[in-house]
Order: C-alpha cells, then structure tokens, then sequence
C-alpha cells in the first residue's frame, strides 16, 4: 500500500505540532486492510500508522 501523500503530511504536521517523533519504514510483501480501501469507489485516503507499546519513552 502507498500511504495517501495528503494524509501523511496531515500526520506529520499533528505531530510535529505536538512533539511527537516520528519514524518512517518500508516492508515489502505485506498485506493490510486499507490496500482494499484505496481501491474501492474513487480510492479512500489511507496508510499505516503504527503505535509502540512496548518501550514508551
């Protein structure tokens, strides 16, 4: 999936806004629920946003 170029950015700015660091990655070969979303009608803006839980800092 490519995240929605938009929406990444509306992420980046909340974040840099509130502080919050951010960290960007790329896996290949991986399949999520918002890949079907783009596709359906004219295309839903979407992409991953993952939220650590383990090592909170």
């Amino acid at each position: 999936m490519l995240p929605d170029k938009r929406l990444r950015t509306y992420i980046e700015n909340i974040a840099t806004t509130n502080k919050i660091k951010l960290q960007y990655e790329i896996l290949t070969g991986y399949g999520e629920d918002g890949s079907m979303y783009q596709k359906s009608r004219e295309g839903i803006p979407s992409l991953n946003l993952g939220i650590p839980t383990r090592y909170p800092s």
